[in-house]
């Protein structure tokens, strides 16, 4: 059985401040991946969503607009 690395109450709150933020479903679900899963190209983290790459592209520049994320 693999261990949770992060604890559900920690990715809670970090998903209740997004929310915060105003960010999309979308963007929120895209930062929670990266957060979890660590440095990922944007594809792998639209697969892994089930959205599109180019929904991908649109949370990753609404999460950089926040300053939440960066990119390279």
């Amino acid at each position: 059985m693999k261990t949770n690395k992060y604890r559900e109450d920690e990715l809670k709150k970090l998903k209740e401040a997004l929310e915060a933020l105003g960010l999309s479903s979308n963007a929120i679900g895209l930062y929670l991946r990266c957060y979890r899963d660590g440095r990922v190209s944007v594809s792998d983290v639209a697969k892994s969503c089930g959205m599109d790459r180019s929904s991908a592209y649109l949370a990753v520049d609404q999460l950089v607009e926040a300053g939440v994320m960066e990119t390279d």
